[in-house]
């Protein structure tokens, strides 16, 4: 029952994430949307996870629904909160990632793109998802 819920998927996709993420060795830390309200405000709560390395920072956002409503406002809330972090962080954002189950419109990914944010997604399941994003977020690193 507790997986059916819209809201609790997204949740469950996030905390699956996070657990795959800490099995990579490239980063310093990783901060949790939780984290970087607690430490800088409501600035950084449209970033679900912030990678910290030695030679900089990726942000990321998680939406998991099933459609495209408010993908508008979510974005440039994320991109907000991306700017936001240029004046806290010492360190260059080497590139963002936007994970969804549906691929936003194509306007918005382009305005994603434009800030140096890729999207990955994968509809039908979780799992694959995170696998799919995980593999992104570390040849990307790995090649910059």
């Amino acid at each position: 029952m507790f997986l059916k819920d819209p809201l609790n998927l997204g949740y469950e996709v996030e905390r699956k994430f996070f657990q795959s993420l800490k099995q990579c060795n490239f980063f310093i830390d990783i901060k949790s949307e939780k984290d970087l309200k607690k430490l800088y405000g409501w600035d950084l709560s449209s970033i679900d996870y912030l990678i910290i390395t030695t030679n900089g920072i990726i942000p990321i956002q998680i939406k998991y629904r099933r459609t495209r409503r408010k993908e508008t406002h979510c974005i440039n809330n994320f991109l907000k909160s991306i700017n936001h972090l240029r004046y806290l962080y010492e360190k260059p954002i080497l590139f963002g990632v936007w994970i969804s189950r549906m691929l936003p419109f194509t306007d918005n990914q382009s305005l994603l793109e434009s800030h140096k944010i890729q999207c990955v997604s994968y509809f039908d399941d979780i799992d694959i998802l995170i696998e799919k994003s995980i593999e992104y977020i570390n040849t990307k690193y790995i090649n910059i």
